[in-house]
């Protein structure tokens, strides 16, 4: 965008006018660059630290492969799995465990 094109715009909105930021200005003053190096290095190194404990309890999940799911239903032989009671319960004709049994066809009479 030239000069011409960033006066005429301050002017038609009534604003002072636009000065165009040159790159030798735009360098930041805030800290020096050794300062800026590193935290890059640091943030780096943080993070590469954080991937590999990840890294190292995925795997470790991976080795041991899924927990099994035990409830609170127990025998004295052995322990069963909350889908082994529901089962148990499902051969034996009992009542659904979620109370979602279909209602009973209606007849039509009244």
């Amino acid at each position: 965008m030239s000069t011409e094109t960033c006066q005429a715009r301050s002017r038609s909105s009534n604003l002072p006018p636009a000065t165009l930021l040159r790159t030798s200005d735009a360098i930041s003053t805030a800290g020096p660059g050794e300062q800026v190096l590193a935290s890059i290095i640091l943030f780096i190194v943080i993070y590469a630290l954080i991937f590999l404990v990840w890294i190292t309890v995925l795997n470790r999940k991976i080795k041991t492969g899924p927990e099994e799911e035990m409830s609170e239903v127990e025998t004295k032989e052995h322990k069963r799995s909350w889908i082994d009671a529901a089962t148990a319960l499902a051969a034996h004709g009992a009542v659904s465990m979620t109370d979602a049994q279909a209602a009973p066809p209606e007849t039509g009479k009244e």
